[in-house]
């Protein structure tokens, strides 16, 4: 299963970056490929999201499932179920304040294709999942750190 791990120091308080991450509307266009998401109630949303694997260009559609959702810690885990593609994954966001000013903000994420060609995929997709996540998590800290100015 490709998995990454991305990580980046946020210029600003702990609170202002876990309330920027905690609020899904706010980031998830950043994330690549996003076409749409939508939020079915307060721990299930459906993304749309157009990827690019190779020679393959597919638009899926993904159930995200909040799993655990901590405050305190700082932290959200979340599944990935494919909806229209067999896929599975899941990732974290966890935020950790390193100063008064400055908050580490790590991005995990894991995907799994399945199916016939699912290997395929996965070989492929494994090299791109760390330039996706260090893009997003790159946006996330630009517009907090704008919000912040």
């Amino acid at each position: 299963m490709p998995q990454v791990e991305y990580k980046n120091i946020v210029n600003a308080p702990m609170d202002a970056v876990w309330s920027y991450v905690s609020v899904i509307d706010k980031w998830a266009p950043f994330l690549k490929g996003y076409v749409k998401h939508e939020e079915l109630n307060d721990k299930e949303s459906i993304w749309t999201l157009k990827g690019d694997v190779g020679v393959l260009c597919r638009v899926v559609e993904m159930k995200v499932n909040i799993t655990d959702w901590d405050d305190d810690a700082k932290k959200v885990a979340f599944e990935i179920e494919g909806i229209n593609e067999k896929a599975t994954g899941g990732g974290t966001f966890i935020a950790v304040s390193q100063s008064d000013n400055e908050t580490e903000l790590t991005f995990i994420l894991e995907i799994n294709a399945g199916g016939m060609i699912g290997p395929v995929v996965n070989v492929l997709m494994k090299p791109m999942l760390k330039p996706v996540a260090a893009e997003m998590a790159n946006k996330i800290k630009d517009a907090i750190e704008k919000e912040q100015a």
